[in-house]
């Protein structure tokens, strides 16, 4: 009886969705500390030092920097949930990577007992995945939004073009 109320209660809880504060992308373009284009190259599953979570090393070849200084051609970029040998979290809202995957993603920097990372601005709603278009076809950015839910039900925009970002991204004066 008591492992049916568990998985019931697994069940229930592993499909509410997550609610999280829709961000314009003004807001992100303003407190985003890079605005980085590249392609996932590397991805690990760790322990924090304290071995209470589990974060994704995301490794980023980068092919443009649309804000922020240029630190090194790699950006290494750490993720709220992941897999360490057969123990696997998932964090509802947190951004999801593949390999090879091009992406355009906002950055800030965390700390957290004396560990500073870089990690995505906005939780999914920072990271986009590039489509590029066909001949004169423009560059879209496309969000992965499943399974999310906005204060106050505003969904923002799960397309974009990307000369319409850096667009906006002049316009801010970056």
């Amino acid at each position: 009886m008591f492992t049916a109320a568990v998985l019931l209660f697994s069940l229930a809880t592993a499909s509410a969705p997550v609610l999280l504060r829709a961000l314009s992308e003004e807001e992100l373009i303003r407190g985003a500390e890079r605005i980085l284009i590249g392609e996932v190259i590397g991805l690990r599953g760790h322990w924090n030092s304290e071995r209470s979570r589990i974060f994704t090393r995301v490794e980023l070849r980068l092919t443009r920097i649309l804000k922020g200084p240029q630190r090194d051609p790699i950006a290494v970029i750490q993720i709220l949930g992941g897999s360490v040998g057969s123990l696997t979290t998932e964090v509802g809202g947190a951004p999801s990577f593949a390999l090879g995957e091009s992406v355009l993603v906002f950055t800030e920097s965390l700390e957290e007992n004396g560990w500073r990372y870089e990690t995505v601005r906005g939780w999914a709603l920072g990271k986009f995945r590039l489509e590029p278009g066909g001949g004169a076809a423009p560059t879209r950015l496309v969000r992965e939004l499943e399974g999310i839910e906005f204060r106050g039900g505003a969904r923002p925009a799960e397309v974009l073009l990307l000369e319409q970002l850096e667009s906006a991204i002049r316009a801010q004066g970056m």
